[in-house]
Parts: structure tokens; sequence; C-alpha cells
């Protein structure tokens, strides 16, 4: 995936979704709004209202709260009056629904005569309380490695947020040529400030190191020096030593590089297994624990075996630790089960287990767009994006990934490519949650702490998988499609108790039949998770 660095506006966070646009009136929500909150937690709504009109408005401005469902979950309505030209803060304490995503749809009237009727004109996730991330948890996501853009997005709560939704882990491209722009000159605070913050967030930061500076290049002429080997791989270890010693007392992992197998690196495979060797033997000087990750991506245009191979040849496996992959077939417009999504997976395991067979596989970087991206990345909308973000987990935990990363935390604005921001991001530019935060959550709650047990074989393109958990098992269902879907027996033995939760986090118990526990459930789209004392059979 890009990665971008240099200036950022600021500005431009008076965005999309949290501007309602008519010909004479606009609503902004303002930062204050509350975003993401936890039951019982008060909700409050400050929005701007700027009247266009070269008369004034007198009328009321009503706000909805509607769920993932599409039903209306609360209502606030204020009379407002605007002179012509001017605007108003309308604060709004709308009662704070159960737990799950609700859009703030905001309806104007100028007297009895609608003016402005818009959906999403901000958004609330409602979590439940007392989420227990593991040390080890196999989540986490990208946590942006633009500091001029930490320094905007921080203070208003995104690594909290982030922990909130139970993300243990973030990567983030540490680069070498922002550190120390000249030779024994290094600004450590450059990213150090921004590990600390997130540490105390309870995120764990991963920096994937990255971008040789200019001196230290061995192509400094070229426009993209940063991408080629260092001139001397002295150096190279001499800064991967000085960065370890720095941040020892809390790396876990330090992943080398970002997707060497696209244009970021432009130096051989053979190369790179040099940046590799190096940079472990450095580090493990410092951290003999410390675990080293290599990665490549995949996309259609893509065949990472060959790059493996290629590294592998080079000598560099005794060096690493993990092998981890960006997924980007998920980038599609048809559903991941039916593309190759599945399959780069089983042939990163499968290569795993011919070459390291200790070494765990995880998926670094992948994610769906709400909207396209450009011409190249392709959106689904944000309810698929919602329920591909839980399916792909699963789906790719039971195959046996140890851990799995999704791309980004936020969407951040891009003034150049259409629809001028990231549209993977579980945080809108605005910060306003998607659905697709709220959906991390729930499987973070159910999953964090779990192991595959067993698939269940159930009808034509539906899905059950079952995972061990401490307090015995749970069990994720759903269908590939609407067409699909439809009532499931599951028998979990007599007196069982079960809980359902959907893909919004929303719970009720299940009773099941006196003699075989048997119970039903209707699957869909998105995903159910059903806990248990027992595991269940289908028949």
């Amino acid at each position: 995936m890009k990665l971008f660095f240099g200036t950022y506006a600021v500005a431009f966070l008076i965005f999309v979704s949290a501007v309602a646009v008519h010909a004479d009136v606009t609503v902004t929500a303002l930062d204050a709004s509350s975003r993401v909150l936890s039951v019982g937690d008060s909700a409050e709504l400050q929005l701007r209202l700027y009247n266009a009109v070269p008369s004034p408005l007198d009328g009321t401005l009503s706000v909805a709260l509607t769920d993932f469902q599409g039903r209306i979950a609360g209502t606030v309505v204020k009379p407002v009056s605007v002179p012509p030209g001017d605007d108003r803060l309308v604060t709004l304490f709308p009662a704070a629904p159960g737990i799950g995503y609700f859009s703030v749809d905001v309806t104007v009237k100028n007297g009895e005569a609608v003016v402005l009727d818009r959906k999403t004109v901000w958004s609330i996730a409602v979590l439940a309380r007392g989420i227990d991330v593991p040390k080890d948890s196999p989540f986490g996501t990208y946590t942006i490695g633009n500091t001029v853009m930490l320094a905007d997005i921080v203070p208003k709560g995104f690594y909290t947020d982030m922990a909130r939704m139970g993300a243990r882990w973030g990567t983030v491209d540490t680069w070498w040529s922002r550190i120390e722009i000249s030779e024994g000159n290094c600004d450590w605070d450059f990213y150090g400030q921004w590990f600390k913050k997130a540490l105390a967030a309870g995120v764990v930061p991963i920096p994937h190191l990255f971008g040789v500076p200019k001196w230290a290049s061995s192509q400094p002429d070229k426009e993209n020096y940063w991408a080629y080997p260092p001139r001397d791989w002295k150096v190279w270890e001499r800064f991967v030593t000085d960065f370890v010693k720095r941040n020892q007392d809390w790396l876990v992992y330090l992943r080398i590089w970002n997707e060497p197998n696209c244009g970021y690196w432009q130096g051989s495979r053979a190369d790179y297994a040099q940046l590799v060797i190096h940079a472990s033997q450095a580090a493990r000087r410092v951290k003999p624990d410390l675990k080293i990750i290599i990665e490549a991506a995949a996309n259609p245009a893509l065949d990472v075996l060959p790059f493996f191979n290629e590294v592998d040849a080079a000598g560099a496996t005794p060096f690493w630790d993990i092998l981890a992959i960006h997924n980007y077939w998920l980038n599609n417009k048809d559903f991941p089960e039916r593309t190759n999504y599945l399959k780069v997976y089983r042939d990163v395991i499968a290569w795993r287990n011919t070459h390291k067979p200790d070494a765990e596989v995880w998926d670094t970087e992948f994610a769906c767009m709400a909207d396209n991206w450009g011409t190249e990345w392709l959106g689904v909308g944000e309810t698929k994006q919602a329920q591909w973000l839980a399916r792909t987990h699963v789906l790719g935990f039971s195959l046996g990934l140890k851990k799995m990363f999704w791309f980004p935390g936020y969407s951040w604005p891009d003034p150049t490519t259409p629809p001028l921001y990231n549209p993977a991001g579980l945080l809108r530019p605005d910060l306003s949650p998607r659905p697709a935060y709220v959906a991390y959550h729930t499987i973070t709650a159910a999953l964090g702490r779990a192991q595959y047990e067993d698939a269940l074989s159930l009808g034509t393109d539906q899905y059950g998988i079952v995972f061990k958990t401490p307090e015995g098992f749970m069990t994720a269902l759903w269908s590939i499609d609407a067409a699909h879907g439809g009532a499931v027996t599951l028998k979990f033995g007599k007196d069982a108790k079960v809980t359902r939760t959907t893909l919004m986090g929303e719970r009720d118990e299940l009773v099941g039949s006196a003699d075989t526990g048997a119970v039903v459930v209707t699957i869909g789209e998105s995903m159910i998770l059903l806990s248990s004392d027992t595991a269940p059979s289908f028949n």
C-alpha cells in the first residue's frame, strides 16, 4: 500500500462525512462531538449550522441516530433561528443508544420546508465496557507514520480509539532518513514521542525500518535514493543497533522494510536478504529475543513466492522469525471467499511449512475500501467493509495466521487521488467511526484469546468456524451473500448456555431444545458469533 510523508493540510479535515451541504445551508459536526462511547456514557453533538439564504432561517434542526440495520435508535429536535449569512452552534444531547454503530442523520427545516436532509453527517460508536486485550493479542492495525498528521489526530484521541476498539499492535513506517538526516546527527524524538504516546494508550508499536538517508544511499543522485541499498552495510547495522538500544524496553517485533517486492525497494532481492541479515544481527546483539519480520505484498499483479524463494536462496531465512504478507486480493468487488484471497494465505503457509516450519505467518497489512480510491483501489461500501473485515479475520485465523493487521486505522486526507482520502480506514478523515470500527471491536472481544478448533460443514456458501476460548467455545457464522443465508440449526447438548453477538456487538441469550440443546439461528452476510460452554455440532 502506498506510504506518504511530507506536508499535511489540517484544514482538509473539514471534509466529506463531517459536512452536509445544501445550496443554501451547511451543517458541520465539530471535533468536540462524541465519537466513541462506552455503554452508559452521555452523547454530545456540536453542530455548526450556516445559513446562506438571503433571508432568516426560522425552523428546526432534527438529528436521527440510525443503526447499522437502518433502524432509528433515537431522535432529537431543536428550534433554530439564524440570520442570513450567519451561523449558529447547535448543541444536542441525544440519549446514548445501546451497543453498536449509529449514523447521525440531519434534517433542517425553514418553517415547514425541508432545506437540508443529509445522512451520516457524523457517527458514534457505542462499545461494551471492559474488553480484555491479551498481551499477545492477534489483532493490530497500521497507526500512521506521518508525524505532522499524528500531531493533529493523536490529541483528538486517535491512539486511544485504536486501543479501545481492541488493537494491541500498531505498525508504523519509521524512516531512517527522517531520524538521521546527516551522519551521526539523530533526532530520536521524531518518532520517539509518538511511540511513547501509543504505548501510553495501550498500543505497542511495531516499527518497520525504512527509507535510507541520502548521505547513506548507494544511489544518492536518484530521486528515490531512499529505496536503494545503503552504500555500507556497517552504517545500516550501526543505525539498527542504536535504534534497538533506545527502544529495547518495549520493542517486541521489528519489521524490515515495507513491501520490498514492490517499488519501495530498488535493490535486488539478494540485497534485501543482506538488509535483513545485517539488521537481524545488529538487533539481536542488543536484544536477543527480538523477533524479526520480513514481508511481501500480494495482489493480482504480484506473485510473492518467487520473492520469498530468492530471499531464501540468498541466505536470509535463518535471520528472520515471522513471515508476513500484505494480502490485497481483498481489494476486489467480489466476495473474498470467491477470489484468490484465501489461496494467498494457503500458498504462503505452505511455503513456510517447507522452508521454516516453526515460523509464524502474519498478515501485517490488508484492507478493503469503503469507496473507490482512484482507479486502482475498488470500493465496496461501508456495510460490506464491516462484514468483510470480520469474515477475513476469522478465515485467516482458521487457516493458521497468528496475527492480522488492518490497514489503516485512520482514513487520512489525500488531496490528489479521488475521493481525496484513503477510504480503507476504520475512522473517517474527521475521525468519526465507520461500521468497520465497531465490527473490529466485536471480533477482538470474541477472539482475542481464541484458538481455531473446527469448521462446520454447513450449506453451500455458508460458513461456521469454531474457536476454543478460555471460557468454552466461540462459533462464527455467516453466508457469503444474502442469497445463501437462512436458518441453521446447531446442537450444543442438553442444558447448553448460548449467547449470540451480532456484528455490531448486540448480545442476547438463546434457549435451546431441552434434549439436544438445538438452537436455530438465521445467518447472512453479517457475521454472528455464538459463545457456548460446549462445541456445536451440525447434522
